[in-house]
Order: C-alpha cells, then structure tokens, then sequence
C-alpha cells in the first residue's frame, strides 16, 4: 500500500477559490507498476463542485467516514464531469475542486465512487476497502503541469489531514497535462 499525502484538500474542501467552469483536462497517463503502458486519459468539467456540496460531504465524512461519503454520493447522483482512457467507456466525477496555488497556478482535485468488480465482492477482498477513485493535478497560469490518478483509493485522516492510501502499488503519474476551458 502507497500513501499519497493530501495536504491540500482539508483547506480546499473548507474554502476552495472559484474556478472555470466547463473545462477539458488532457494527459499522457503513464502506469509503471507491472511493466509500462500508457495512455490517453481525458477529463471533462462541467463544474466544480459547490461549497454546498462540499459541505454536506465534509459532514459525511466526518460522521462515517468514505463509507457515508459514497453513501451521499450515492443517494444524490452528483455529477461534475467524466474522466476516460482512450477508447474506454468514462466514470462519472463526483466531486471537483480547484483551488490557486503560491505560483499562480492551480491545484485540481477530483474524486468517484468507483465501481466494485464481481470479483472483488465473490471473493471478499482487501480491494473493497478502497472504493475511491481520485485524481490530483497541479498547473502553472498557463494550465500546463503534472499529477496523478490513483484507481482504488482509501481516504483516511492522520494527525488531522486526509491521506490517500492507494490499493496496490504506485499511482498513474498524469504527464503533460494540459486544461483547456471549453468552446
């Protein structure tokens, strides 16, 4: 199990600057764990999510952990957007923040309930434990940067600030990122 340290996201969640609506994120997705692939990957924002939003699932979180954050997700259907791979069907984004950065940049955080394989129900494994999907960048004023995307993620908190903890090993680095706002 990796930790992805999440220093960020406590303050974002609480006050997270606003940001371009309807947004395209491109990148070369670069896995390196059990020999390298990559890929396309796409994002598209519709929206970020609303300080609403974030509070309600800030309050869920709280009281039970990822467990009553996907069961909020879940009750209320929100959608911001869709991430995909090359010629793969996408995964709705549940939740999006954007907030600046010390060199005029931007950090773009964004989270799904992701889908839990046959498999891993059958057979009861350790996988279910991290049902999140999360995807960080970082991008300079110009919207170019890096970041990474972890498929099976767990959100704990530690010494008071959220962790990411990745099923598996190493996330899949986002390289050459580019946002775009859309036409």
């Amino acid at each position: 199990m990796t930790k992805v340290r999440v220093f960020l996201l406590t303050a974002a969640l609480v006050a997270a600057g606003a940001a371009e609506a309807g947004e395209t994120i491109q990148a070369n997705a670069l896995r390196m764990a059990g020999g390298s692939q990559s890929s396309r990957f796409t994002v598209t924002l519709d929206r970020y999510s609303s300080d609403d939003e974030r509070a309600m699932w800030r309050e869920a979180f709280a009281a039970g952990g990822q467990e009553a954050l996907i069961a909020r997700w879940q009750e209320e259907n929100p959608r911001v957007g869709t991430c995909s791979f090359s010629q793969t069907l996408g995964y709705q984004i549940r939740a999006a923040i954007s907030a600046p950065t010390e060199n005029g940049g931007r950090r773009i955080v964004m989270a799904t309930d992701r889908p839990i394989a046959g498999f891993e129900l059958m057979r009861g494994t350790h996988s279910q434990d991290f049902p999140i999907g999360w995807i960080q960048i970082e991008v300079d004023a110009e919207g170019k940067g890096e970041g990474i995307l972890v498929g099976a993620a767990e959100l704990v908190v530690e010494d008071g600030r959220l962790v990411v903890n990745t099923y598996g090993s190493e996330p899949v680095r986002l390289m050459g990122v580019t946002v775009r706002t859309k036409d």
